[in-house]
């Protein structure tokens, strides 16, 4: 992969307090910010580190841009389907902010030097932003990567160690401007979409949680008739207390009455994912939906919430079904085949906040 640098456009200042409501306004009030100056790009181009770090764990990356003939190329790997009707939501933010409000996550295989030389560098050297969500005590920290030598140790880790990257988040914005870039420059007017925008983050310093589904069961079934039908595929017993599922294959499923695990009777291919199989038997089986991806009775709910939360989630009519977490050996055999994996199967940790780093469209050759 050959990484590039370029100018970032970060916030001049940020609040001192409330600074998550910042972000959460990001994608309303883009334009207006960077109209009104209070985004600049302090540094000529380069590359930057990003670090997130809790009082738990550190999370260390790159930031960069990738010419998007690589998506093409297959050397940036997609995991799922895309909508349609989300692209044309995307065509029409990117059109009005004229920026990328936030960088697509990428992973990759773990590639330690790769990562040691991330660390010296940022412990080297004074960030350009540092600043705490007072809310949570997660920490932000960016530092530009501006020297030659150091760009070309970057860049040639890169190329001769990276040979494709794994959209982790991003699917939607990767594939609107991935089609954009194929629409002639006099439909653009001067927004160049030739490149993608990546915050690129090995496998080692990402967490992939659960991506849980709340289903709505219909009037004429109640949650003793489902768990009875789930017995033909499943072996089911009630649990003393919730937990979350330890290793995949085991479905926990939350309900008013308590916690139950399930488990497959037959034996299931090995890269298929817990998500298959609960629109297999369950969702599809079961219930009889077919497109599942639409069912108004699913809801899908990230898996950085809490037990407690989870649990509030049930009701007489609600079974909230946990899934072990999808792990990265499934998602480069996926990716690497060219398969898609059931909508709303991964949560990466960590999250990158919109509006803290934004790259501008605007093709300064054209203006």
């Amino acid at each position: 992969m050959r990484i590039e640098p370029f100018s970032l456009l970060l916030p001049k200042e940020l609040p001192t307090k409330a600074i998550s409501s910042f972000f959460e306004a990001a994608k309303y009030d883009i334009r207006q910010n960077l109209d009104n100056g209070l985004y600049s790009a302090p540094v000529a181009d380069a590359l930057y580190v990003y670090r997130i770090s809790t009082q738990v764990s550190s999370h260390i990356g790159v930031i960069a841009l990738n010419d998007i003939s690589d998506f093409w190329d297959g050397k940036i790997k997609k995991h799922e389907k895309t909508l349609t009707r989300r692209e044309e939501e995307y065509v029409t933010l990117l059109t009005e902010w004229t920026a990328v409000i936030k960088p697509v996550l990428l992973t990759y295989p773990s590639k330690p030097v790769i990562t040691e030389w991330l660390l010296q560098f940022s412990t080297a050297n004074t960030p350009i932003i540092d600043f705490e969500m007072e809310e949570t005590g997660e920490r932000h920290q960016l530092w530009s990567v501006m020297e030659l030598s150091d760009l070309e140790t970057l860049q040639t880790f890169f190329m001769e160690l990276v040979d494709c990257v794994y959209i982790a988040d991003g699917h939607h914005r990767t594939t609107t401007i991935a089609n954009l870039s194929k629409v002639s420059e006099d439909r653009l007017g001067n927004l160049d979409f030739s490149r993608l925008f990546g915050a690129y983050f090995s496998e080692d310093q990402l967490d992939i949680l659960g991506y849980h589904r709340l289903l709505t069961l219909p009037e004429d079934l109640s949650v003793d008739q489902l768990l009875g039908q789930l017995q033909n595929w499943f072996e089911v017993e009630q649990l003393p207390q919730a937990r979350f599922p330890t290793a995949k294959r085991e479905f926990l499923a939350l309900t008013d009455a308590g916690t139950y695990r399930f488990t497959l009777k037959e034996e299931a291919e090995r890269h298929l994912l817990d998500a298959h199989l609960l629109n297999e038997f369950v969702f599809s089986g079961v219930l009889g939906l077919r497109d599942i991806r639409s069912a108004s009775s699913i809801q899908y709910v990230e898996g950085s919430k809490s037990l407690p939360e989870l649990q509030q989630l049930a009701g007489p009519d609600r079974i909230l079904f946990l899934l072990h977490p999808v792990t990265f050996e499934d998602l480069f055999y996926l990716s690497d085949m060219g398969l898609d994996l059931p909508p709303k199967s991964t949560w990466f940790e960590p999250r990158i906040k919109s509006g803290l780093a934004v790259y501008s469209l605007v093709n300064s050759n054209l203006v």
